[in-house]
């Protein structure tokens, strides 16, 4: 049980939820970016009970997966990619903040 909760709200998802969006937009396919909104969603919803401005930014992830479909439709691709990008950036800026903290 433990494990399918790690799965469903930590790392693997984020990850395959960014591959995800990544597809999406080499496909130019909005499904994949609707699929990558979804999965990236509990990770945010978790993300919401932090403090400082991790709440604050929680659901850029999935609001900005479905933006850059919408964007890709729009045929504006390089304003979608930024948004990737941006969401790429967020994740490694948490990640790199999570492995440096100190455990006590």
């Amino acid at each position: 049980m433990e494990t399918i909760v790690v799965i469903m709200f930590g790392w693997p998802m984020v990850m395959a939820a960014l591959l995800i969006a990544i597809v999406g937009m080499l496909k130019h396919s909005c499904r994949f970016l609707i699929a990558a909104s979804i999965l990236s969603l509990p990770f945010s919803l978790y993300l919401m009970g932090g403090a400082g401005m991790v709440w604050k930014v929680s659901l850029f992830m999935p609001i900005s997966f479905l933006l850059a479909c919408y964007l890709s439709q729009k045929e504006k691709h390089a304003v979608a990619w930024l948004l990737i990008l941006i969401d790429g950036i967020m994740l490694m800026a948490l990640a790199l903040s999570v492995m440096t903290q100190n455990h006590v």
